[in-house]
């Protein structure tokens, strides 16, 4: 999987794969997407909630979905649904065509609605419920953490689309306070390290994308591994290597290290 280009709405996947930010265009292939979504809400514990195309037109010419091609043909999809009046925020309808599962596809496109999302809804609240083992690993990568149902929204909204999902008998006889998916949570002001980051950020004068690349140098990924978890190019990352290194007068990942050390960053 590499990253082509550094524009930051899309990359390229295996050459020939595109993963992009929705627009209006894309309307075009609601009704494919709501047919594969629907399919695949059949399957038995999916978890998946039906869509209509109406809704997911919606989101598509938002600019609140992430779309995958290969060449022409659509491969993935994904959206970004909002309640609580936008306090919480969920990254939904996660789905690959099956003969594009495997690569990796399913992976890249939920680190970019994440991306996606905190940049729509900063201080939000992201949550999640699967029954998917691949979604609950990945979801563990970004920094969501298992929860009770008690710490997701309490939008009866929310709660009453469940009801097109097939466990829903199920989350009716625990009273919505269990069921068969898992619930994940990620709250950016948990973070006990959340006003050290900013301080540092603002103290260097680091864009956020900076930072970005700050804190995964000094977790020690190579530039090759930042490239695709940010989905740009290797020549993006070393652009933004070299004006960190000019703020903070770290030349080296140790002297880095080191700096973050100093401001109690390693621990992030």
């Amino acid at each position: 999987m590499t990253a082509l280009t550094n524009n930051q709405s899309s990359f390229y996947l295996l050459d020939r794969m595109t993963i992009r930010v929705s627009n209006l265009q894309d309307t075009n292939y609601a009704y494919e997407i709501a047919h594969l979504i629907k399919l695949e809400s059949l399957k038995p514990n999916s978890g998946l909630c039906i869509r209509t195309v109406h809704y997911l037109c919606d989101k598509i010419k938002a600019g609140k979905a992430v779309i995958a091609f290969f060449e022409n043909e659509l491969a993935g999809f994904c959206y970004i649904e909002s309640w609580d009046q936008s306090q919480f925020i969920a990254n939904s309808g996660l789905i690959v065509k099956m003969k594009f599962r495997g690569i990796g596809l399913a992976r890249s496109m939920k680190k970019m609605i994440f991306e996606l999302s905190k940049e729509k809804y900063p201080n939000a609240k992201f949550f999640g419920l699967t029954t998917n083992l691949g979604v609950m690993k990945i979801n563990s990568e970004l920094g969501y953490e298992p929860v009770t149902y008690s710490e997701l929204t309490c939008d009866s909204e929310y709660w009453n689309e469940c009801s097109n999902c097939q466990n829903y008998k199920v989350l009716l006889s625990a009273k919505f306070k269990n069921c068969l998916c898992t619930a994940f949570l990620y709250d950016p002001s948990n973070s006990d390290g959340q006003n050290q980051h900013v301080k540092f950020q603002r103290k260097f004068s680091l864009s956020n994308q900076e930072m970005k690349v700050f804190r995964l140098i000094i977790g020690g990924k190579r530039t090759s591994d930042i490239a695709e978890q940010l989905f740009v190019s290797k020549e993006t990352v070393s652009s933004h290597r070299k004006r960190i290194i000019q703020k903070t007068s770290s030349k080296t990942p140790l002297d880095m290290y080191l700096l973050a050390s100093k401001f109690q960053l390693t621990e992030l």
